[in-house]
């Protein structure tokens, strides 16, 4: 987030010298990675929105049976998009995909990081 702060000042700075600076797409990939790297922690603190309406009026066993359900299909959904995103990100380094605007970076690199995280 402070990233995105610093590339917004560069760009003020920039434009009021008379100098064209395109960081926007720099601080939409600080964005996308702000979001990412912190939904590790989130689950570590248990900070997760949870809907418990229905699984605070369950009795111990059937909470537990439709926790581990959810839990196991929460787990074959992630498994399938890490997998497209690996796709995805490989695709980008294959076919040289790089970004629309003035920084023309590859997309490989920022996909990488979502990738893994």
């Amino acid at each position: 987030l402070a990233a995105i702060g610093v590339s917004v000042v560069v760009q003020v700075i920039g434009r009021q010298f008379g100098y064209a600076v395109d960081v926007t797409e720099f601080a939409g990939f600080c964005l996308a990675a702000s979001t990412f790297l912190a939904l590790a922690y989130t689950l570590r603190c248990g900070a997760h929105v949870r809907v418990t309406l229905l699984t605070d009026s369950l009795k111990s066993k059937a909470k537990r049976i439709i926790e581990i359900w959810v839990c196991s299909g929460a787990m074959v959904i992630l498994v399938w998009l890490s997998w497209q995103a690996a796709k995805f990100t490989y695709q980008a380094y294959v076919f040289q995909d790089v970004s629309p605007g003035l920084m023309a970076l590859p997309l490989w690199v920022p996909q990488t990081g979502m990738t893994i995280a």
